[in-house]
């Protein structure tokens, strides 16, 4: 059996090593708001990428028509108040779906605004647009020689709400009233 399995390995690793480097794809499936901008937050590892939008004719909501990208460097600023460069824009590259194509993007944390035609890089980094009139679906295909992995962009941190802080409260007073009751009490003679 051993005889079989080291020729066996060794095939297989030769097989792996000989196959050409697939093209990472992510496909986001998503929707921009009435009035607004979506993002889509990403980390490259460096190479040839494409960015490529398109509207979803089978979503929820009607399709985004005439999408529009904008590409920019994720500095950490929040979602609505962007300060990264702007690395790229795109709009009606074939026909009415935007393609951004680098042939090289450095590694880093990326932001793609997606938005309707006539997006302003204005509109991009504050996260409010003129268009589209009602929520619209769209698809988003990152394509890239590197590995692509989606963030959840930048996070505020976590501030309970009143009500939170109410039940919590509750929760420690009767627990402590369930304590006080239950003690077993002492009676000295």
């Amino acid at each position: 059996m051993k005889k079989l399995a080291l020729p066996l390995m060794g095939a297989i690793a030769l097989v792996a090593a000989a196959a050409p480097a697939a093209a990472n794809i992510v496909v986001v499936n998503d929707t921009v708001e009435a009035h607004a901008v979506d993002y889509i937050a990403f980390n490259y590892t460096g190479g040839a990428i494409s960015l490529f939008t398109i509207g979803d004719w089978f979503g929820p909501s009607l399709p985004l028509l005439d999408p529009m990208i904008r590409l920019f460097a994720d500095d950490g600023s929040p979602f609505g108040a962007l300060t990264g460069a702007l690395l790229g824009t795109a709009d009606d590259d074939i026909g009415l779906n935007p393609v951004l194509n680098f042939g090289s993007l450095a590694a880093g944390d990326y932001i793609l605004a997606v938005g309707s035609f006539n997006l302003t890089e204005a509109e991009a980094r504050s996260g409010g647009a003129d268009r589209p009139f009602i929520d619209a679906d769209y698809i988003a295909t990152l394509s890239g020689s590197g590995h692509i992995t989606l963030n959840a962009g930048p996070v505020s941190p976590a501030v309970p709400e009143p009500a939170t802080w109410a039940m919590l409260v509750g929760g420690f007073a009767l627990a402590g009233l369930a304590m006080r009751r239950s003690a077993t009490r002492v009676a000295f003679s």
